[in-house]
């Protein structure tokens, strides 16, 4: 019986990956998956991580890892202050921990206090250079970005948080800084990862998000598809980029480009009396309907036999 099931669940049809097309700046046709985002966001219920967290703290005051989360909980809920003396007492009983120096970080900036956070985060890059996914060096050049903001509000009329120019026309270019695949991978990343961190933290308008933003759209443009630096300017202009006129314009220039192929309608066909089927398209329930033939048989072979 179980055999018999086996050759049934074989026949059906298996879908395999699947890829889209879209346009990259050229006008040609390029693969790209279906359901991807440039921009990879948390999904939990921070309320209820809250709640299960101080289940467990209330069975157990002195467990560490329960704290900790508690604290990222509360930092992501508003609750930043109350994050903050949480991974202070942390850092006090065990000083020298990675996670806790990144939450402090983020909870000083969070709490308007950027040079505490940039000391921390530097501590947390000495402590691990790897942790999230080697991504901490942009976050030291967002808020050295905020810094040099506070002491002249229109740097980032003349700078970037990258430090680097995509050009001033409606089709990007890479800057220098990017004339490698290698190097152009590891910003892309970094964007999309902190970004994906920050903006859920950070409502908009805010320019250095804007800014990060409008570079994550050049790159998606460049190295993925139009459309996909589209759909990024259009986060860049909700939260407001320095540039914001070039912002529009190269949004209005993605925006030409077909989103993918559109399919050709099909030419109607001379109908055949005997026309066999085409290769790759027979009909997969045919070699079903054989094997529940089968199946019947036996069962029925099955109860003759009781």
């Amino acid at each position: 019986m179980r055999i018999c099931l086996l050759i049934l669940l074989l026949t059906l049809p298996v879908l395999a990956c699947l890829n889209e097309t879209e346009k990259d700046l050229n006008g040609n046709d390029v693969p790209v998956e279906p359901l991807s985002s440039e921009l990879w966001f948390d999904p939990r219920n921070w309320k209820e991580e809250l709640a299960g967290h101080e289940q467990k703290l209330k069975a157990n005051p002195h467990d560490r890892g329960a704290r900790n989360d508690r604290g990222v909980c509360l930092a992501h809920l508003g609750r930043s202050r109350e994050a903050l003396a949480l991974f202070q007492q942390l850092e006090r009983e065990a000083p020298g921990v990675y996670g806790t120096a990144a939450n402090m970080g983020t909870c000083y900036e969070l709490c308007g206090r950027d040079e505490d956070a940039l000391y921390w985060i530097r501590q947390s890059i000495h402590r691990n250079p790897d942790a999230h996914q080697g991504t901490e060096w942009l976050h030291v050049k967002i808020l050295e970005a905020k810094l040099a903001l506070a002491h002249d509000p229109n740097w980032l009329q003349s700078h970037s948080v990258l430090g680097m120019d995509f050009g001033s026309k409606v089709r990007p270019h890479y800057p220098r800084g990017l004339s490698t695949q290698v190097a152009r991978d590891r910003v892309r990343k970094a964007l999309r990862y902190q970004l994906g961190e920050r903006m859920p933290l950070v409502p908009p308008p805010d320019p250095v998000v804007g800014d990060l933003l409008f570079d994550l759209a050049n790159l998606a443009a460049l190295m993925q598809s139009a459309h996909r630096g589209e759909e990024v300017m259009q986060d860049a202009l909700r939260y407001g980029p320095p540039l914001k006129s070039l912002a529009k314009k190269r949004l209005a220039y993605f925006g030409t480009f077909d989103k993918k192929e559109e399919p050709e309608e099909p030419k109607p066909k001379s109908v055949a009396k005997k026309s066999p089927p085409a290769v790759g398209k027979q009909s997969w329930w045919r070699p079903s309907l054989a094997v529940l033939a089968i199946l019947g048989l036996l069962l029925g072979i099955g109860r003759i036999r009781r």
